[in-house]
């Protein structure tokens, strides 16, 4: 649960195949989950084997890498001054589920862009945050899959907890579509200001404890933060390149020819991320807050020649065309 953890480094080590199941069973595997809940361990690892041959090694951020980032960050936060201790392990096994599942099967598209096409993913979620509906849908039938259900030993599982875990979970995936962002920074304000935590309000928490997982790049180290940015830049670029293809209005930062890295990233951090995560400030690292000032400052003052260089390094992988292959992730 180290919080200056490089997923990059990991990956380079020991690969695509084998990275998210060796980030799931090592944060899984520091709690108390087997005994407590009884949890199956050789289901509980299968069924990160198949949550990993769902999450597409194509997509350049939305990959099996980004889910088990925002897992390792989601124990950070969970570990930072003993947070955990508040909760009951279904509640913990609930929110680490929720952030190892968020994004599975995700197309490398937006909810946006889903649903102006019309596409299948919409009509089947009748538009309403298509893909964190289709992400819970997919965990949970993964779930029910007989070598993957982990829960399946439990004599009081089924009767005493499912039906919690599965509210928690469909309630944290859901928080992480940015349109409940202004919303998520109201109810981290009233939660941390009222100096306890009600039992109505751990959703609300673990809401923003993923949603502050999903957003950390920026608080990461700097050469961390920077690949990250890259990645993510690559796929706005590779949906943009889509939209211009169907003449379609190009969606904010995902024009390759009239994006500005450091102008687009100072907006997010200083508009959408700083704020958030000074709210979350008492249930943070504190060098995670340091680092975001820092990476900002280091935004602010990049150079036209910096500047050009990211961008070439993001036309790489920005190159290959977006491709649907993912209308019926169910299959």
């Amino acid at each position: 649960n180290e919080d200056d953890f490089d997923i990059f480094a990991l990956h380079k080590k020991i690969g695509d195949d084998q990275l998210l199941v060796s980030v799931c069973a090592n944060v899984f595997l520091q709690y108390n989950f087997i005994s407590s809940l009884g949890v199956s361990i050789p289901k509980l690892i299968q069924y990160f084997r198949a949550l990993q041959s769902h999450y597409k090694t194509s997509n350049p951020y939305h990959c099996g890498m980004h889910a088990a980032d925002v897992l390792q960050t989601t124990n950070v936060y969970l570990c930072c001054g003993d947070v955990k201790e508040n909760f009951s392990d279904v509640e913990l096994i609930a929110v680490l589920f929720s952030a190892m599942v968020h994004d599975i099967a995700h197309p490398g598209i937006s909810n946006a862009f889903l649903t102006a096409v019309n596409h299948p993913l919409a009509k089947l979620f009748n538009d309403t945050s298509v893909l964190e509906s289709m992400h819970t849908s997919l965990a949970f039938i993964l779930l029910e899959r007989a070598d993957c259900n982990f829960f399946s030993s439990s004599t009081t599982w089924q009767k005493y907890h499912a039906d919690d875990f599965r509210s928690l979970v469909i309630q944290v995936v859901t928080g992480t579509d940015m349109k409940h962002h202004s919303a998520m920074i109201k109810s981290v304000e009233d939660i941390l200001d009222d100096g306890q935590i009600d039992d109505d309000e751990v959703a609300q928490l673990f809401k923003a404890i993923v949603h502050a997982a999903d957003l950390s790049n920026s608080m990461k180290d700097l050469p961390v933060y920077i690949n990250w940015m890259e990645r993510v830049n690559a796929e706005f670029w590779q949906q943009g390149d889509e939209e211009r293809r169907r003449g379609m209005t190009i969606s904010m930062m995902c024009d390759r020819n009239n994006t500005f890295i450091s102008k687009s990233q100072c907006g997010f951090i200083e508009f959408v991320v700083l704020p958030y995560m000074q709210k979350l400030a008492p249930v943070l690292p504190p060098v995670w807050l340091s680092r975001l000032e820092d990476n900002l400052k280091f935004m602010k003052e990049l150079t036209t020649d910096q500047e050009n260089t990211i961008k070439r390094r993001i036309k790489r992988p920005a190159s290959k065309p977006w491709a649907d292959d993912s209308t019926h992730p169910f299959s």
